[in-house]
């Protein structure tokens, strides 16, 4: 639609610089044969109709479109008026007076037209653009916990690992886990699951600094990507989140459940290979795990 709507404001301007033509050689200088301005007036109507057509069916309000047709049903009128007073052979100076009014209110009603279409033109861009960002961050959003996904976490990662080599800056990544997802899920339900999974990435959202970003990775897993970060804050990062989700209690069945968390951190290092550096942070989340859960562990 971006491409049509500009098409049109290309005629857009054609049309308004050979209307102001034509009306300038409208007047008895005798500049220009009168055959020759009523083939000009025909071919401008012609287009402006056609493009008129066109607009109608794309985007543009009706109100905008009738001020192009009276100017056009001006325009008609005056062309054919001069038409046959030439084939008739009647010079009234009267006569050729209204056909000028005819012409001036045909260049009035369609510049009219030309101006409003142009504003409209620039609304439709605007929430075309609008638009664009809204379905971008909705194909690059988690639903349930408003995270981005697990799609657009690799397209981040290896923006940033590029940006850490080139600056020779710290980065690091962050594996969460839920313990015991899959018993609590079984216990109470994926209903109550959900609930878990959305306090979960509220908080990590609300825990984030402006530049880092939070990633459902998939199922129970998270991934959070902190730039300028070294493994010594990243570490802290880790705790402060593991802590904070420990306390995050669930009500379900009329009690209190809390939820516990396990953290793979590494730090990347320069030139390393992305995958290599996703299995550090993995291996050091399940390591983790092993040693009793509810514990944030530092990769090799």
């Amino acid at each position: 639609m971006k491409d049509k709507a500009f098409l049109s404001l290309l005629i857009i301007f054609f049309l308004l610089i050979s209307e102001t033509v034509a009306f300038y050689f409208t007047f008895p200088t005798g500049e220009l044969s009168l055959s020759l301005k009523t083939l000009l007036h025909f071919f401008m109507f012609l287009v402006s109709m056609v493009w008129f057509l066109l607009l109608r069916r794309e985007m543009f309000s009706l109100k905008y479109m009738i001020l192009l047709f009276i100017g056009n049903v001006f325009l008609l009128t005056a062309m054919w008026g001069e038409f046959l007073a030439s084939i008739i052979f009647i010079v009234d100076e009267y006569a050729m007076r209204i056909l000028q009014i005819f012409y001036v209110f045909a260049i009035l009603s369609i510049t009219t037209g030309i101006v409003f279409l142009m504003r409209m033109y620039k609304k439709t861009i605007d929430d075309l653009s609008v638009q664009k960002e809204r379905l971008l961050l909705l194909s690059i959003t988690d639903d349930l916990t408003g995270l981005y996904n697990s799609r657009f976490f690799y397209e981040r990662l290896s923006k940033e690992t590029i940006r850490a080599t080139r600056y020779d800056r710290c980065l690091s990544l962050l594996f969460l886990d839920l313990d015991n997802f899959k018993k609590f899920n079984d216990t109470y339900g994926h209903l109550a699951g959900d609930r878990v999974l959305r306090k979960i990435g509220r908080l990590i959202r609300e825990s984030l600094r402006e530049n880092d970003s939070g990633y459902r990775y998939g199922g129970e897993e998270f991934a959070i990507l902190l730039p300028e970060t070294c493994e010594e804050a990243a570490m802290a990062v880790a705790e402060r989140l593991r802590l904070a989700c420990s306390q995050l209690g669930v009500t379900v069945q009329d009690k209190t459940v809390f939820i516990t968390v396990s953290i793979g951190v590494a730090e990347y290092k320069k030139d390393e290979n992305l995958q290599d550096f996703l299995k550090r942070a993995d291996r050091a989340m399940y390591r983790a795990k092993e040693l009793g859960k509810n514990m944030a562990i530092l990769a090799d």
